[in-house]
């Protein structure tokens, strides 16, 4: 067998055809994994691989992959089996019809007829001889029971479904395995997404935090800023405060020793004035006896106008009581006669004795309007002399000292 690592010396053609049966054998039962060790230990399989399609499609397909028939030929020709004889034909035709690969079917026709294999077995062409590279090809075998060699294909079969048994064992372990792994990793994964979600919170929580020490920074330095604003207008303010006090003490020095110099002056004055001291209280002492006279004086001239006045405006209301009275007897006589009038209007049919009192009337009607017109007037100066009167009162009581 060509699992067997220690068998390094050449292969016979049987054994490079048993190779391709049970490949064939594996192919169609999807063991694929088992399929790349032969052909990685028997190289003339590498063409086998090649004419077979991806598992994928294999998978997908429900007819399985048939070997090329100058393949078939050759394995049965190898077997020794003719196939153009009864055998190889029925063989041909069973692996053609039925989905089955050609091991099994070379074992179901023996198995049913139990026909011996011929012995004497056709060379095989050149042109369908495998070439392998340092390797003998063996067409000449002696004459051995067909029997052997099913057994041993019986046991390779044994074997293959050990192995089969075996690798699939390891792969549900292998299939446990990757499930577990995979619940684990989707577990790691729920809690990544977890973690992550609360990184993305502290993410949102620390770029809060960063904008509001932004905004504290900000408004920190904006308060500096209106700070060293007022250290420097006070800095300005004092800096001119300075100034006008060193002014100011300038000034002050030079009020002293101007003030120096002004003492210096007074007291000369002071000795100056010592003799005429005397002078001077004899003068005030007039001068005050003098004001005290005058003020008497204006104040009895001040009260003798008062009482003039008081006795003018007294005159002048008298006179006026006087024409406001006769104005009274003047404007009742007025209405008398113009109510003598209107009745003389109403009596024009009267005779010419009638006629010559009404005469009289009218021209004492005319004198008593000019005596109206006359007292008007007078009214009107008494008023204008009253008023004048009050405001020379007035002026002099302002005027008057208290």
């Amino acid at each position: 067998m060509t699992l067997d690592k220690l068998n390094t010396g050449p292969k016979s053609a049987k054994q490079y055809v048993y190779d391709l049966l049970i490949a064939e054998y594996l192919w169609n039962h999807n063991y694929s994994y088992t399929v790349s060790v032969f052909a990685s230990e028997a190289p003339l399989l590498v063409n086998f691989q090649k004419h077979i399609p991806e598992a994928g499609s294999a998978l997908a397909s429900r007819d399985k992959v048939k070997l090329q028939t100058d393949y078939v030929h050759h394995t049965l020709e190898t077997l020794g089996i003719g196939p153009e004889g009864t055998d190889g034909l029925a063989i041909i035709e069973d692996y053609a019809k039925h989905d089955v690969p050609l091991l099994l079917a070379i074992l179901k026709y023996f198995s049913q007829f139990r026909k011996k294999p011929k012995n004497n077995v056709e060379i095989v062409r050149d042109d369908l001889k495998v070439p392998t590279k340092n390797c003998r090809v063996q067409t000449d075998f002696p004459d051995r029971d067909f029997s052997v060699e099913n057994a041993r294909l019986i046991s390779a079969r044994k074997k293959l479904v050990e192995q089969k048994e075996s690798f699939d064992n390891e792969l549900r372990e292998k299939e446990e395995a990757l499930k577990q792994r995979a619940s684990h990793i989707e577990r790691q994964m729920k809690l990544l997404d977890e973690k992550l979600s609360q990184i993305h919170k502290l993410e949102e929580v620390v770029v809060s935090k960063e904008k509001k020490l932004e905004e504290d920074r900000k408004e920190e330095e904006r308060k500096l800023y209106r700070k060293e604003l007022e250290l420097s207008v006070r800095e300005n303010s004092l800096i001119r405060e300075a100034e006008r006090l060193e002014r100011e003490r300038d000034s002050y020095r030079q009020f002293e020793a101007n003030l120096k110099k002004l003492q210096e002056e007074l007291l000369k004055v002071k000795q100056e004035l010592s003799t005429k001291d005397n002078i001077r209280v004899n003068t005030t002492s007039v001068s005050v006896q003098t004001e005290k006279c005058n003020n008497q004086m204006m104040e009895l001239s001040n009260d003798q106008e008062k009482r003039e006045l008081q006795n003018l405006v007294h005159e002048q209301k008298l006179r006026i009581e006087e024409l406001t009275l006769r104005a009274v007897r003047l404007s009742r006589q007025l209405e008398e006669v113009q109510l003598f009038k209107y009745t003389t209007t109403n009596d024009s049919g009267k005779s010419l004795k009638n006629s010559q009192p009404s005469k009289t009337i009218l021209s004492e009607s005319s004198s008593t309007d000019d005596v109206i017109q006359d007292a008007k007037q007078r009214l009107k100066r008494l008023e204008e002399e009253t008023l004048k009167a009050d405001q020379f009162y007035f002026n002099s009581i302002i005027k008057s000292p208290l």
